[in-house]
């Protein structure tokens, strides 16, 4: 039971998963997912295809030790670092602190077309500014290498040393940031004041984890 609840754990945690989002996703309580990866209990066989659908992991490798059944199919993944403590806020601005890289599964249909795969990374966004195309608690896929904008692409930006999350626009002023939720107003950083705002692209985002939802 130890090894099923490390492997349970260890999927969960390279998701970007919560125990309180996996008992969302599998209609139990977060209690449960704790009991299993603490090897204390064990899941009913009538959960073993949704956990591993929920984990993106064979079934066999799962719960039957099956090393003929790959994990996953690697030519469908690709595995981007994970920086899992470092939020960009989807509202006024979080401040941020270094976080130990650990990996997430990127679904690779999301990255083949992408130029310097490298400069892939992962963060997780919170606030409710993107909301209700993007989460609260959703993954980031930024890359780095695309710092160039696109009117009406979602990009991850540093102002102040601040990490955010939203749409930007060009304007003969200046860069409008947007939001998804109307209840947050358009903001714009005027040429004149860039060096003032100390505002900074990080990079493109190419995907987030509400995609699939």
């Amino acid at each position: 039971m130890k090894d099923l609840g490390m492997k349970i754990k260890n999927e969960r945690k390279k998701r970007g998963l919560k125990q309180k989002d996996l008992a969302l996703l599998l209609n139990v309580t977060s209690q449960a997912i704790s009991g299993w990866e603490r090897g204390v209990t064990f899941p009913q066989l009538e959960l073993y295809e949704r956990i591993a659908i929920a984990l993106n992991v064979s079934k066999d490798w799962l719960f039957f030790d099956d090393e003929n059944k790959k994990k996953h199919n690697d030519a469908d993944i690709f595995y981007a670092p994970f920086y899992s403590d470092i939020e960009a806020s989807a509202g006024c601005g979080r401040c941020n602190e270094y976080s130990e890289v650990e990996e997430y599964p990127l679904p690779i249909q999301f990255v083949t077309n992408q130029y310097n795969k490298e400069s892939i990374v992962c963060i997780r966004c919170n606030g409710d500014s993107m909301e209700p195309v993007i989460s609260s608690g959703s993954i980031l896929a930024i890359n780095k290498s695309l710092k160039t904008i696109n009117d009406g692409s979602i990009y991850v930006i540093k102002i102040h040393d601040v990490l955010r999350v939203k749409i930007l626009q060009m304007s003969t002023n200046g860069i409008v940031i947007k939001s998804y939720n109307k209840e947050y107003a358009d903001e714009c950083v005027s040429f004149d004041s860039f060096s003032e705002s100390r505002l900074e692209i990080i990079g493109k985002v190419i995907w987030y984890s509400s995609n699939l939802k």
